[in-house]
């Protein structure tokens, strides 16, 4: 089984959500990433190929893997997600 691990940071990204919508988001982790993280991502481009996106709806949830594990970074609406994850990781 893959363990799923949550960043303070993507922690803060959903309490910032209405409460149906962390239902979805929440439920799709555990059903997607924590059986087959790598069926139900895509790899990201460019200088973030280390890291995936799993598509809930519109929101993105971005995270790596190490080993047997999904640690997650951030989660965000699609039209903020990808200028976040440049920010927060330093990549132009």
């Amino acid at each position: 089984m893959i363990k799923i691990l949550y960043s303070d940071i993507a922690l803060k990204d959903l309490e910032k959500l209405s409460f149906p919508i962390q239902t979805d988001i929440l439920h799709s982790i555990e059903m997607k990433l924590g059986t087959n993280p790598l069926v139900f991502s895509k790899s990201l481009k460019y200088g973030l190929k280390d890291f995936r996106c799993l598509r809930i709806n519109s929101y993105r949830i971005v995270f790596f893997m190490e080993k047997e594990t999904v640690i997650i970074l951030l989660i965000d609406h699609r039209k903020e997600i990808y200028d976040r994850v440049k920010r927060k990781l330093g990549v132009k």
